[in-house]
């Protein structure tokens, strides 16, 4: 029987954007493609322990926009716990990526979980499941 884990960490909605090239400033350019994709560290983390069969929680915050319903769903869809995820005032984590062959990967990247309000949740959280993850990693496995 594999041991239950516990994701700490970001959920982010990926909206990537790819051209030939990236634009000079105040340049607008047309792009090759655009795709959305669920991302943030901690949710891949999440969702790839999900697939390898283990039962995985997730504690983290989206926004209370249609990215947070979708990230959170996102997340349920590939088997992953949300009871931990919190819904948050105010707009989910995206990452705006722009691939590009000459310059390789550009990331601007939007988080909604620094708030001192949000990590006090998160700790109450992490007292209630027994206070028994080392907050410095990112995955933990779950004593109960």
């Amino acid at each position: 029987m594999l041991k239950p884990l516990v994701v700490v960490g970001s959920i982010n909605l990926d909206l990537v954007a790819a051209a030939d090239r990236i634009p000079q400033v105040g340049e607008t350019i047309i792009g090759n493609s655009f795709n959305t994709f669920y991302g943030g560290k901690g949710a891949n983390q999440a969702v790839a322990a999900a697939k390898l069969g283990y039962p995985v929680s997730m504690l983290g915050n989206v926004g209370n926009d249609a990215f947070g319903t979708q990230l959170r769903n996102g997340l349920e869809d590939a088997g992953v716990d949300t009871t931990y995820v919190n819904m948050v005032e105010g707009a989910s984590g995206v990452a705006l990526i722009s691939p590009s062959p000459q310059c390789g990967c550009s990331v601007f990247r939007m988080c909604n979980c620094g708030s001192p309000r949000h990590a006090r949740r998160l700790w109450r959280i992490h007292v209630q499941l027994g206070g028994m993850y080392d907050f410095d990693s990112v995955l933990a496995p779950v004593h109960k």
